[in-house]
């Protein structure tokens, strides 16, 4: 059955929202977005119903009033101003919900947020402060240029590959690959794959390391600025340095090696997110034809140059991919290294069921890693989650100049 609404308390609770969020940090257009879905939902019910309504009372159908009036409530109560985080996770809620605001199939999204609304008002409620950078890593020029700046670098690496890839899997064929082996050729391909050497792609990371320091230090300084120190304290030093150290340990895992004690390169088959075992992955139905089809090293080498695995958009995912991962280290390092930041939390702005996994565990101890196993983002290539860092409330400028 429809709830009766009076107009007049609708506009009575969209203005008094006014006055007590102040239109701070988005709270008062929040407001005002809640009070049109009511006007609008109002306006669709009496042209359906074919009905003239008295301005003073209107019915509303029952999935819409009561979902809109709790997150009108819930930004009234919450603490001003609202988090940029919080609002970045509401306004994409809300857009689905503008042209179609009565029908039931569009309130799923509404109904999982507005559930979530208590949980979320127990985060902004909590004894933390929030420490945000001033933009999330794929939005901040800085690393935008840095992105750009490795890209090419890494398109023309795998663009140089190609011909070697196709060699290689030439000479493999030759040894694993023979036509009565029909009933085998799953092993064979297996075997094929298993074989190419990457052991070359070594010297991509020489190429690699001065980007990822630059954007290990980067997300370092801003997460220190964040929390109030000043670019002479003893803590820029100590990040800078931890930068360095984790440029050189994660360009050489992310083509499969890792230091040796005098800083050579050797083999790491335990290396995270290499870029080399997904390129085995990605070329893997591209080879199985060209064996199974016979095709010569000059074709394969046309087609792996055609293929995702060598193309410049994927130059271009690895290349984003791996500064906003240095990034938000760099963020985690200058957490630990302020003294000040008790605990880190996931955001998400893109969110997958993955990353909304590792966000709904809240504020955990920044040695602590997430649902997904990663103690900072990303969770996976293309993604844009940031880290946010938390306070005590009492926590003075003062301290964190010390």
């Amino acid at each position: 059955m429809p709830i009766l609404v009076s107009a007049f308390q609708v506009r009575a609770f969209q203005f008094t929202g006014f006055q007590e969020a102040g239109g701070a940090a988005g709270g008062g257009d929040i407001l005002w977005f809640w009070y049109e879905m009511i006007a609008r939902a109002r306006a669709k019910r009496a042209i359906a119903d074919k009905k003239k309504r008295k301005p003073e009372r209107e019915d509303l159908p029952e999935p819409l009033v009561e979902p809109a009036y709790a997150v009108m409530r819930f930004v009234l109560a919450a603490p001003k101003p609202l988090p940029t985080t919080f609002l970045k996770r509401l306004l994409p809620v809300q857009k689905p919900l503008i042209d179609e605001a009565t029908e039931l199939a569009e309130f799923k999204q509404l109904m999982a947020f507005v559930q979530s609304l208590p949980r979320r008002m127990a985060k902004l409620t909590r004894q933390y402060r929030t420490v945000e950078l001033s933009l999330p890593a794929h939005e901040r020029p800085n690393l935008i240029a840095l992105q750009d700046r490795l890209s090419p670098v890494i398109a023309r690496f795998l663009a140089g590959q190609v011909p070697k890839i196709a060699h290689q899997i030439e000479q493999l064929k030759a040894r694993f690959w023979k036509a009565d082996l029909s009933d085998d050729e799953i092993d064979a391909l297996d075997a094929v794959i298993a074989g190419i050497d990457f052991t070359g792609w070594a010297i991509l990371a020489g190429d690699v390391e001065p980007v990822l320091a630059e954007a290990t230090k980067d997300g370092a300084h801003e997460a220190l600025r964040a929390v109030g120190f000043d670019t002479t304290t003893d803590a820029y030093d100590a990040v800078n340095q931890d930068a360095l150290d984790y440029a050189e340990d994660r360009a050489a895992e992310m083509v499969g090696m890792k230091r040796g004690a005098k800083g050579k390169l050797r083999p790491n088959p335990r290396a995270e997110y290499q870029i080399t075992e997904s390129t085995r992955d990605d070329i893997r139905s591209l080879v199985g034809d060209a064996l199974k089809e016979g095709w010569s090293t000059d074709t394969l080498a046309k087609a792996l140059m055609d293929s995702n695995a060598f193309s410049a958009e994927r130059a271009q995912l690895i290349a984003r991919t791996e500064v906003i991962r240095a990034s938000n280290q760099g963020t985690l390092q200058g957490f630990q290294a302020s003294g000040v930041v008790l605990k880190k939390e996931w955001t998400t702005f893109d969110p997958c069921p993955i990353c909304e996994e590792n966000e709904e565990q809240g504020p955990i101890d920044l040695d602590e890693d997430f649902a997904s196993g990663d103690d900072a983002p990303p969770a996976h290539p293309n993604c844009k989650c940031a880290l946010v860092g938390l306070t005590a409330l009492d926590t003075t400028e003062t301290e964190t100049e010390q």
